[in-house]
């Protein structure tokens, strides 16, 4: 979703612009409204491009290796820390929720490394591939 003061800077220049037609302006009002209210489909696409590129950095490493693993969680961080950033999450003097919320996401991967690890390892013949 876009901040309620970005909305408002756009409605106020949508709105005293003399070269847009009333149509739309109209259109872009409701456009500009849904996005407040409903997120927008540029930041589902943004999502989308960032989902993609953070399963391509995964799909690439060797769970057994630790040294690509930890590459690969170090990748995570640089590409997911302005998104974040962006959606509001900060770090400040008296909190470290981005950290924080970082940490947990590299944590819930690690737990699900670990957890097919130990698939792998107790089933024979098995061949998974991404």
């Amino acid at each position: 979703m876009i901040s309620e003061k970005a909305a408002d800077d756009f409605e106020k220049n949508v709105s005293a612009n003399p070269n847009i037609s009333k149509s739309i302006r109209s259109t872009l009002l409701d456009n500009i409204t849904k996005a407040t209210t409903e997120g927008s489909k540029t930041a589902m696409a943004i999502n989308v491009r960032l989902a993609n590129s953070i399963m391509d950095i995964f799909s690439k490493v060797d769970m057994n290796n630790e040294n690509e693993i930890s590459s690969a969680f170090d990748k995570y961080r640089e590409k997911i820390l302005p998104a974040y950033s962006e959606w509001g999450l900060s770090n400040t003097a008296y909190n470290n929720l981005l950290d924080k919320k970082i940490d947990n996401d590299l944590s819930i991967f690690s737990r699900q490394i670990s957890n097919a690890a130990a698939l792998v390892a107790n089933v024979k013949n098995i061949n998974i591939t991404v």
